[in-house]
């Protein structure tokens, strides 16, 4: 929730418990550049986080250390194994998985379809262009 107080009030951080909420988004006052474009209310969760979240339950669906996820390993040798345990990717690094082939075949066929599912609806859902999937098309 944003506050009505501006963000630059350093002299009350860390002091000040209770800062009232915004009753309306107007344009040039408390750091309102411009009006939104879709209703604060409306908004349920932003794609980015929806496919950090496939990511995760996808790498933590693969479990042990045999073929997917050692091929993950492989391809982000500098990350942590707690990290890719975990789940924990960024957005770069899920784009260049979509990318990678060698995954599908470091895959088994129930993990490849769960993949390949997950990369359909990272594609044409979850991105800034129109597929024609969801054109309809």
């Amino acid at each position: 929730m944003t506050s009505i107080v501006s963000s630059r009030a350093d002299d009350q951080h860390y002091v000040r418990q209770e800062w009232p909420s915004r009753q309306g988004l107007k344009p040039g006052s408390h750091n309102i550049v411009s009006h939104p474009l879709v209703e604060p209310s409306k908004i349920f969760l932003p794609p980015r986080h929806i496919k950090v979240g496939l990511m995760n339950n996808f790498v933590k669906a693969l479990g042990g250390e045999d073929g997917g996820f050692a091929s993950l390993h492989q391809k982000f040798q500098r990350k942590s194994m707690e990290k890719i345990n975990a789940g924990i990717f960024d957005g770069p690094q899920i784009r260049e998985l979509i990318k990678d082939t060698s995954l599908n075949d470091a895959l088994n066929p129930a993990e490849l379809s769960t993949w390949l599912f997950c990369k359909s609806v990272i594609e044409n859902f979850l991105v800034n262009h129109r597929s024609a999937v969801t054109e309809g098309g």
